[in-house]
């Protein structure tokens, strides 16, 4: 039973599936102070941002056009990609040293 007391007794008898004792071993890795990337469950709370959302749909007419394919890539991701996540990366550590260096001054 479910130590909320606002969860209904019918809600609490409900026995529990793989993806919550996952959310519960997160949450308890977390507690002990190790990090947690989730990505067991859920869904954005908020619609994709319009420029995904234009990207997607240019890909895919771009398909329907037989100019390209939709297809797998590995796991890393593209070259373009991969380039673009150490670009970013390399952008906080450069912006957080400013910051540090700010708040000194």
């Amino acid at each position: 039973m479910s130590s909320d007391p606002r969860a209904s007794l019918r809600a609490s008898a409900v026995p529990p599936f793989q993806v919550m004792e996952v959310m519960k071993a997160a949450h308890e890795r977390e507690r002990s102070g190790k990090r947690v990337l989730h990505m067991e469950v859920g869904q954005p709370s908020v619609g994709a941002p319009q420029g995904v959302l234009d990207a997607v749909k240019e890909s895919l007419d771009a398909c329907a056009r037989g100019e390209t394919t939709l297809g797998y890539t590995v796991a890393d991701g593209t070259d373009a990609l991969v380039r673009s996540r150490f670009r970013a990366r390399s952008r906080r550590r450069t912006h957080a040293a400013s910051s540090r260096r700010d708040a000194r001054l």
